[in-house]
């Protein structure tokens, strides 16, 4: 019997029993940490993307949402128009959110949107509705579950 083999039989048993959620401080660190770990998605029709509720209509009942997708095989982050009107939960700003890509419009980066927005032209915003639509699948809390990989919806 060597000096590690007293560990060998209670690694196995606590590393299976001991799974629980990872937990996160923000909503932000939730997107921070699905841009590094997930793998992105090549922009198309019917893709599932998590991204963070970046502005809200003044309707209350639409906004953009910061995704991260694949573009020209390199990771890009851009603004996706999303209607909310018939979600059961409020949506915020800084939400985390699933959203689901409808129609592939406009792309607008987050950087060229804010470096537009930035030197004061309005047509920044009101060219948001150009922009590729999608729509909201539902609001995400801060709770990874380990075992699924999915973060866990708002209840």
């Amino acid at each position: 019997m060597g000096i590690f083999d007293i560990f060998k039989g209670k690694k196995n048993k606590s590393t299976d029993s001991n799974l629980t959620n990872l937990f996160f401080k923000s909503n932000e660190a939730c997107y921070e940490y699905s841009k590094k770990f997930f793998s992105s998605v090549v922009l198309k029709n019917k893709s599932s993307v998590l991204g963070i509720v970046y502005l809200i209509g003044p309707d209350k009942k639409s906004g953009t949402v910061r995704c991260t997708v694949y573009i020209d095989s390199k990771q890009t982050e851009i603004l996706i128009f999303v209607p909310f009107d018939d979600l059961e939960h409020s949506i915020n700003i800084g939400d985390f959110v699933s959203v689901g890509i409808n129609d592939i419009g406009k792309v607008f980066t987050v950087k060229e949107f804010e470096n537009v927005v930035g030197e004061g032209n309005p047509e920044g915003l009101k060219n948001l509705k150009d922009a590729t639509i999608g729509v909201i699948i539902e609001k995400l809390t801060t709770e990874l579950d380990i075992k699924s990989g999915f973060f866990i919806p708002f209840k």
